[in-house]
């Protein structure tokens, strides 16, 4: 479902609404903001089980808000292991392996996602 932007207004996106996206074949997500409604910051909450992959964003600073389940990422071959209620967050230019455990999380991206700078 598209929804307008509304500059300058206040915005209600309901989950029940909003479409599931297939990512990849561990990542399941309903975008709850966009670039069409902010620039400065998007929302999706995701569902994740098995290995996302690797990536750097050399945009966006990636915030993984875990709301059950397991997040981890590993970056520089240090892992870090993210449980309900923690966050991790990759600051743009990093590169990170992500992989999740019966999660689910809220990734917050600013400024918006654009996955042309997503590699």
């Amino acid at each position: 479902m598209e929804h307008e932007s509304l500059a300058g207004q206040p915005i209600l996106r309901k989950s029940s609404e909003t479409e599931s996206i297939q990512i990849d074949s561990s990542m399941t997500l309903k975008r709850l903001s966009s670039r069409q409604d902010f620039d400065e910051v998007d929302v999706v909450r995701v569902t994740m089980n098995g290995e996302h992959g690797t990536r750097t964003n050399s945009k966006c600073v990636k915030m993984f808000y875990v709301l059950s389940g397991q997040i981890r990422t590993t970056t520089d071959g240090k892992q870090y292991v993210a449980q309900a209620g923690d966050l991790i967050c990759i600051p743009k230019g990093v590169t990170a392996h992500i992989e999740g455990d019966d999660a689910e999380a809220l990734i917050i991206c600013g400024p918006a996602f654009d996955s042309a700078f997503d590699v």
